[in-house]
């Protein structure tokens, strides 16, 4: 009769989770990446330090953990919005089908505004949109979304032309605390 007890109290134990049996969750999984947040990319889309308007993008600039901005962005060339004009003689740049997403890391302390629409998973959106409906002005989508953490927050700004905002959304819900830096 003890045994049984015995056992009842350690599936118990292991049904409340308190013991794991080869298995690992999600909140513990190993996520590697250059910078806190990884990003699954699609394909030709890039993760780089910010540049200058109409400057060169640096693919070699390598991206340091410590850096408290990134932009991911579909191309490897300089975006360029608006009547924005590229200084550098010889500079490659694009204007059409691009977008540019910047993410800023936060203090934790900082609020998301009350407006913000909860998207799950610590994830939050906030639509900047006129009285007309309207939530653009020129290439910035004015949208801004937020990813809350236990010790930081991160702020994202898009910038686009001919993106899919779906697959914009999806990039940034992808983003994942990583807990190895790749060498």
């Amino acid at each position: 009769m003890k045994k049984l007890f015995v056992a009842v109290g350690m599936f118990m134990l292991i049904g409340a989770g308190c013991f794991g049996i080869g298995e690992k969750s999600a909140k513990n999984a190993i996520v590697i990446g250059d910078w806190t947040l990884a990003f699954d990319l699609p394909a030709d889309w890039v993760m780089v330090s910010p540049y200058a308007v109409g400057s060169a993008v640096n693919l070699d600039n390598k991206i340091e953990k410590t850096q408290n901005e990134v932009y991911l962005q579909s191309t490897d060339k300089a975006v360029l919005f608006g009547d924005q004009e590229s200084d550098e003689p010889g500079t490659e740049t694009i204007s059409e089908n691009v977008a540019k997403i910047s993410v800023s890391r936060l203090d934790a302390r900082r609020v998301v505004p009350d407006t913000a629409v909860d998207l799950g998973n610590g994830f939050s959106l906030v639509k900047i949109c006129e009285d007309n409906g309207e939530c653009r002005q020129g290439d910035k989508l004015n949208y801004e979304y937020y990813l809350t953490l236990d010790d930081v927050k991160y702020k994202f700004v898009v910038l686009d032309k001919g993106i899919d905002r779906g697959i914009i959304e999806k990039i940034i819900t992808s983003a994942k605390k990583v807990t190895e830096v790749s060498e």
